[in-house]
């Protein structure tokens, strides 16, 4: 069923996914309500951007502030008046200021809804709203200016050529998950001699720029094994050939394109302290190792027939999401999109908030760091895009998520739980949470469409290089 409001909020689970619904059900909803109008007037140089001068009467907005306020009368307690006496002006000096913004506030959004349904205008964001014209007291006029969604032709998925990937599973796959099994199981102990890569290394260390300390410059007993690229390769370099004790200072340059953009492109000066070198101590693969990843019996070739299993299903899902993107990339060349600036810039705010949020996971304050808006206006650019893509082409060709499509996603989620079927009825507790599997959906159902319209050939892929292209 499509929403009454305007917009419709979707919480970002995934890269893709989540704006995909709310673009879908936006897209969908058409309906005829009340409200004189103007004609939506297109804003020169702005293709999507729409100006509506609308209307209302008051009445209905007066009638509903005098009885909130005589709900709140019922209630209240002053001093002086025993509860519920109080005269209606002085509940009136008390809170008709707040009661009165907040019921015109809904009422100008009720009567922006009325209007764009009655014109039928797919709207892409909450409209900013200008009030024109109140003098009489019986009516309020106001010019609301928003975007709308573009029109969007679908092409002939026939003529479309795609190249449907499936993963090719093999015995040096499974010895290579054995070998990352053993690295995940890694001691390291401390040893008397210069350090190298693999490596482990505690450090102290104290970074400045024009002789100046910086914030994330500085830190005490931090550890790092070299080679894992944790760091900037020119300051990773300088932590081999270091022993227990001794002290090293060295010049680095940030990158050009360095996240915090006051560092990026200087010269830095850093002092490092190592206060303990440690080599790495890998496992032996017998019986008490296959025993420590789950395997009752200590038997290796049991374990390899998991990991076999487990690998070709990791391999069927990133070879189908290999192909996904293939098709996405396919159909972005292919219709030409016009994108709504209010939407692009939303979407750069939420990849900005996660970014400052996985610095600030990472201990680093993150609003010390400098980034300017054009850093995430192309990956927002390419969401919105995608989104809107994958949105109309499931309204115009009605693939609706089917409830039966819905249970089987979220029961198969649920099995990686120890108790499912309280995860399955915790979903499904909070219609909010059903959200991110059918974002999910749309896009699974869109995907499967395009490949039984288009001429599609299969492509055996090694795990090996699905792996590669996942990173």
């Amino acid at each position: 069923m499509a929403p009454r409001g305007v917009r419709v909020r979707v919480s970002p689970f995934a890269p893709k996914a989540a704006y995909i619904k709310r673009f879908f059900y936006e897209l969908c909803w058409l309906s005829l309500e009340r409200n004189r109008l103007n004609e939506a007037v297109p804003v020169k140089n702005k293709p999507l951007e729409r100006t509506l001068t609308v209307s209302f009467p008051l009445a209905e907005y007066k009638a509903t502030v005098a009885s909130r306020l005589k709900e709140i009368a019922k209630t209240s307690r002053v001093k002086g008046f025993r509860p519920g006496k109080t005269p209606i002006s002085i509940i009136e000096q008390q809170h008709g200021g707040y009661v009165r913004q907040e019921l015109l506030d809904e009422a100008i959004r009720r009567s922006f809804s009325d209007t764009v349904r009655e014109k039928k205008l797919r709207v892409a964001a909450a409209p900013s709203v200008k009030i024109t014209s109140a003098e009489d007291g019986d009516s309020l006029t106001y010019d609301a200016t928003f975007e709308i969604y573009p029109e969007i032709t679908i092409p002939d998925f026939s003529e479309i050529e795609i190249e449907k990937y499936t993963p090719n599973v093999s015995d040096k796959d499974v010895d290579e998950m054995l070998d990352r099994a053993k690295k995940q199981k890694i001691s390291f102990k401390p040893v008397d001699r210069k350090s190298k890569e693999g490596d482990q290394v505690k450090i102290d260390f104290v970074g400045k720029v024009d002789g100046d300390s910086f914030a994330g410059g500085s830190g005490e007993d931090a550890i790092f094994v070299i080679g894992d690229g944790q760091l900037l390769p020119d300051f990773e370099n300088n932590l081999n050939d270091l022993v227990t004790g001794q002290s090293k200072s060295f010049k680095i340059v940030f990158p050009k394109d360095y996240q915090n953009s006051d560092l990026a492109g200087k010269l830095a000066e850093f002092t490092v302290t190592a206060k303990e070198v440690s080599e790495p101590i890998l496992p032996e693969i017998d019986e008490d190792f296959v025993k420590s990843l789950g395997i009752a019996s200590g038997n290796l070739g049991e374990l390899r027939e998991i990991f076999k299993k487990n690998i070709a299903t990791e391999g069927e899902q990133r070879a189908s999401n290999k192909t996904k993107d293939e098709i996405f990339k396919i159909i972005e060349k292919k219709i030409p999109v016009d994108l709504p600036e209010s939407l692009v810039n939303q979407e750069a705010q939420q990849i900005e908030k996660k970014m400052r949020g996985d610095l600030e996971a990472r201990g680093m304050k993150s609003d010390e760091v400098k980034i300017p808006q054009e850093a995430f206006k192309e990956e927002a650019e390419g969401r919105v895009r995608l989104g809107i893509l994958i949105a109309e082409i499931a309204r115009q060709r009605g693939l609706e998520v089917k409830s039966d499509q819905l249970k089987g996603k979220i029961e198969e989620f649920a099995k990686g739980y120890q108790k499912p079927e309280e995860v399955v009825r915790w979903h499904y507790e909070d219609p909010t949470r059903l959200q991110r599997f059918e974002s999910l959906l749309i896009e699974e159902n869109v995907t499967q469409l395009i490949l039984n319209e288009s001429k599609v050939s299969e492509v055996s892929v090694d795990f090996s290089d699905l792996i590669g292209d996942a990173k």
